[in-house]
């Protein structure tokens, strides 16, 4: 896991408004996630996780650690005629997640498209 230390948070934020952390940490692994967890360095200072930064409103520089979660990855893991399953990691961009859905003949989530973010945090707005 790579820390950044006074990183500029202004393209990780739709609105693009500029502002600093004290720490920034990309978590592109499962391992990554781990390690972000168990760092002691972090457990005392306050966190924010970043998926697309769309449902974001920066007030000023960040005290803390931002952790942006980039977990890749889209599969199909069980189809079955009246249902299929797909994986997706929380950084893949949701609108692209959507498309790949509706590429692989998979009906259901077209009416989700356009909503900008991640597939880790689209679903929470």
């Amino acid at each position: 896991m790579h820390v950044e230390e006074h990183a500029l948070l202004t393209r990780h934020n739709t609105l693009r408004v500029p502002a600093r952390c004290r720490y920034f940490v990309r978590l592109h692994t499962l391992a990554d996630v781990d390690a972000f967890i168990m760092e002691p360095h972090f457990r005392n200072i306050p966190r924010l996780t970043l998926g697309g930064g769309s449902n974001l409103l920066l007030r000023g520089d960040f005290p803390g650690v931002v952790a942006l979660v980039a977990l890749r990855g889209l599969a199909t893991t069980h189809a079955y005629e009246e249902a299929v399953y797909l994986r997706a990691g929380a950084g893949e961009d949701w609108h692209a997640f959507v498309m790949h859905s509706i590429e692989l003949g998979y009906a259901g989530l077209e009416n989700l498209s356009l909503i900008p973010g991640t597939v880790g945090g689209a679903p929470i707005q």
